[in-house]
């Protein structure tokens, strides 16, 4: 079946599409006409149909704000591993994994068992507690024989020894230490320098170092990918079935 638009919706609705493209995001008070259009239910179809399918990519509503979020698998509006180990100041892929490791363990843990329970995350979560749920895994990850880190890796798609090695070439961070951030080679410098790369995207806030609180940019995001998405869901896999193994032993 066939659907026709008037040439002016459509023009609205690229003109819509452009700017969030763009910018990233459009806000009520800086751009009301723009945002406005949004909220017609013929140019939300226009976009949902035709743009926004054809560019790999959803627009997110959040408190006043208009979000443009690529799909995961979308390449053309995502960072490059170059260009992430850059804007981190990181040394190699190895370390990259591991960011996207604790991102990982970060997001499920706000959304564990109480947003299971309740549908609300954590308030927030301390630097230190992700710091020792990570030790944790990589602890139970080193116990493993070769050939079963090779097996996992395999089905989980995670380098799972380059983990290893890139969070045991990180030091413990001792009491003497006052400046955190300028250490490289510290674990708790390591969380801080890639939860640092999430807040200037605005998908969190970091408090004196050490407790994060998510954004509703994040919520709305995880809201939509968390519980459907199969990369995520297969390493949520893979975190419980470390736990439960460890249980069952």
């Amino acid at each position: 079946m066939k659907v026709f638009y008037e040439e002016e919706m459509v023009k609205k609705a690229f003109l819509l599409y452009q700017e969030v493209m763009t910018k990233g995001e459009i806000k009520r008070k800086d751009n009301p006409e723009i945002y406005g259009y949004y909220f017609d239910l013929e140019i939300r179809d226009i976009l949902e149909r035709i743009f926004l399918p054809s560019s790999e990519s959803k627009i997110f509503y959040v408190e006043d704000t208009l979000y443009f979020v690529p799909d995961l698998e979308n390449e053309a509006f995502s960072y490059s591993n170059e260009e992430l180990r850059n804007v981190m100041g990181l040394n190699n892929n190895r370390e990259l994994y591991l960011a996207q490791f604790i991102w990982m363990n970060l997001i499920s843990e706000f959304y564990g068992d109480q947003f299971q329970q309740t549908n609300r995350t954590l308030s927030f979560v301390k630097v230190d507690e992700m710091i020792k749920k990570v030790k944790e895994y990589m602890d139970k990850f080193g116990e493993k024989t070769e050939e079963e880190l090779y097996v996992l890796s395999n089905e989980y798609q995670l380098d799972l020894a380059g983990l290893i090695d890139a969070w045991n070439s990180l030091e413990e961070l001792t009491q003497k230490d006052k400046n955190v951030k300028r250490y490289k080679n510290k674990r708790y410098s390591f969380f801080l320098r890639v939860l640092g790369f999430w807040e200037k995207e605005g998908l969190l806030q970091i408090k004196e170092n050490q407790e994060i609180t998510l954004t509703k940019k994040i919520e709305s995001i995880v809201g939509a990918y968390y519980q459907n998405e199969e990369r995520i869901n297969k390493i949520k896999e893979l975190l419980d079935f470390t736990i439960v193994k460890e249980m069952t032993v």
